[in-house]
């Protein structure tokens, strides 16, 4: 009997199926993990602190230069640094090119991520010393950059999405935090609208989104600035709220640094930091005592660094809508937009933001 020869096969196909494979192989783990982080609370919805990064203006533009090379070579890709390398860092930094110092983006990463995770202590929500097993403790962080007249962050939810993809479920990070590196571009706007776990839109407090009212937060972005907010709340940059340009020499840039604080799970697919490829990617910048985030007894985490509420009519400033639901509809709400460029660089929550919730025709 003639034996069949095989097919040969291209080196595009043979990687085609290798990732086919690989597809498969990953669809069928199962994932598993504390299901209590589906429901789990910061206590707060939003802090602000000014001058939280704690360097001088040399080392404020090594760090910004730190955080633009992070972006071209790796993209918006996301790093995971667990709370035992964060502890490392904080308390015995180091870097390859000069030992007894290391990057400041690693050390102010590593700084926020414990600073947060005391307050949750002193709020007797957690216990740290509990966490430096398992390895589902730590930060997660990533540089965003835009320029000017660039298009805007989409509205969205910070979520684990491989985890979404792989099992429908929504998890959220602990806490959300925006460090703004420059003074240019639109503004960050954070809605009190929040998913169950499998990304279904919640209800406002008051029962309906016909005609209803949620608190909503714009920070504009001001060099140094720290914005913290519960990781389940909808956020996006709409450009239509940009201002004046309040700092003339940024052209207009919008430079951030990206941390979530995760508690209880680490999302899945990250690569965990610092690496040696990080390290020789970041410089290494001195700073005082090594402290690089400054949040210290003049700005407690505990108080809200914004002007008073003020309340905006329902019909009132930009029209703005943010997709929900998987683009199946839309929540529809007013804010003003800043006529200086001294306003332009404010932090304002408004408790009362008239919203109502359209539905797409099919």
């Amino acid at each position: 009997m003639a034996r069949r020869m095989k097919r040969p096969v291209s080196r595009r196909e043979y990687w085609r199926v290798r990732a086919k494979a690989r597809r498969t192989r990953r669809d069928a783990q199962e994932v598993s993990f504390d299901s209590s982080v589906l429901c789990q609370s910061c206590g707060f919805n939003v802090y602000v602190h000014e001058r939280a990064v704690d360097l001088s203006a040399a080392q404020m533009r090594t760090l910004r230069g730190d955080a633009c090379a992070l972006r071209a070579r790796h993209g918006a890709a996301s790093f995971f640094l667990p709370l035992s390398a964060a502890v490392d860092l904080a308390s015995e930094p180091r870097h390859p090119a000069s030992p007894g110092c290391s990057p400041a983006l690693l050390r102010y990463v590593a700084q926020l991520l414990l600073s947060e995770l005391q307050d949750q202590q002193d709020r007797a929500r957690l216990h740290i010393a509990g966490l430096l097993d398992g390895g589902t403790c730590g930060a997660e962080f990533w540089v965003q950059r835009r320029a000017a007249g660039e298009h805007a962050i989409n509205w969205h939810w910070d979520k684990d999405e491989s985890l979404l993809d792989s099992s429908g479920l929504t998890a959220h990070p602990l806490v959300s935090t925006v460090t703004y590196l420059t003074s240019g571009g639109a503004p960050t706007v954070v809605l009190d609208a929040r998913t169950d776990e499998h990304g279904r839109l919640l209800p406002p407090g008051d029962g309906s989104w016909e005609g209803g009212a949620i608190a909503a937060t714009v920070s504009y972005p001001k060099s140094r600035r720290l914005l913290r907010f519960d990781g389940r709340l909808l956020h996006g940059c709409p450009p239509q709220l940009a201002g004046p340009e309040a700092e003339p020499r940024s052209h207009g840039e919008r430079l951030t640094l990206l941390v979530n604080v995760w508690v209880g799970h680490r999302p899945l697919g990250l690569p965990t930091a610092p690496s040696e490829a990080l390290l020789r990617l970041l410089r290494c910048v001195p700073a005082h005592s090594g402290q690089v985030l400054a949040l210290d007894a003049t700005t407690p985490w505990n108080r809200l660094d914004v002007p008073p509420a003020r309340h905006v009519g329902r019909s009132s400033g930009e029209r703005l809508a943010a997709p929900v639901m998987g683009g199946r509809a839309e929540l529809r709400f007013a804010l003003p937009k800043p006529s200086t460029a001294a306003e332009g660089r404010g932090v304002v929550t408004w408790k009362d933001v008239g919203v109502r919730l359209e539905v797409a025709q099919q």
